[in-house]
């Protein structure tokens, strides 16, 4: 199915989720192949469990991509212990087609979590 024309939306749905990035391979943390639909990211905020600094890196790309076949957006950013840090805000949102998903890993295990704010637009 293509990517709907956003000009023409039906529905645009206002969703929050938290995913957890992991340490041992990168895991999809967001979007869905083939769905019909448009994500707008408003916010996507890496939020750091622990007292020690944690690296990650984000990449976007098709379902179950690797670092090398996707595009990465942020590359072993470290945010500091009992923090957060702002990947993407409304004033840049970022627009993820159907067939892309977000794919997260984190140098350390049970670190980070990713708080997500999207519109759903079909």
């Amino acid at each position: 199915m293509a990517n709907p024309n956003i000009l023409t939306s039906t529905s645009v749905t206002g969703v929050s989720a938290v995913s957890s990035a992991l340490a041992s391979s990168p895991n999809d943390i967001f979007g869905a192949v083939a769905s019909g639909k448009v994500w707008r990211i408003v916010n996507l905020t890496a939020v750091n469990l622990t007292a020690s600094a944690a690296t990650i890196t984000l990449s976007i790309g098709a379902a179950g991509h690797t670092q090398g076949s996707g595009t990465t957006i942020l590359y072993q950013y470290s945010v500091a212990g009992s923090s957060t840090f702002d990947v993407v805000n409304k004033d840049e949102p970022l627009y993820l087609q159907e067939n892309q998903v977000v794919r997260a890993t984190t140098n350390t295990a049970s670190s980070l979590n990713l708080l997500i704010t999207y519109e759903e637009i079909t």
